[in-house]
């Protein structure tokens, strides 16, 4: 079982858990050819890549808690779906 809170010094495995996320969705928009670059208003919920969005979403939190006893949570489904940086990346400051 994957868990930030279970392995919070674990970065190998958040970094491992984020990456197979993020190529999940790439997976995912490529089968239903939705590209993100298309000319649209960002905020339109009828728009296909959002509405792909709250789609793959629920799939890929109902399949990581099938296959990995897991949910994913929602900054991480949504950090994934976007290509942004992973929200549990390890920190590089020092206090």
């Amino acid at each position: 079982m994957y868990s930030v809170l279970i392995y919070p010094e674990n970065h190998r495995l958040h970094e491992n858990e984020y990456r197979l996320l993020k190529d999940w969705f790439n997976h995912k928009k490529k089968s239903l050819a939705i590209d993100p670059n298309e000319d649209c208003d960002p905020m339109d919920p009828n728009h296909p890549f959002n509405r792909a969005f709250n789609l793959f979403s629920k799939e890929a939190e109902l399949q990581w808690r099938a296959e990995r006893n897991y949910s994913p949570s929602p900054s991480q489904l949504m950090h994934a779906f976007f290509q942004m940086e992973d929200p549990v990346r390890r920190d590089k400051m020092k206090a």
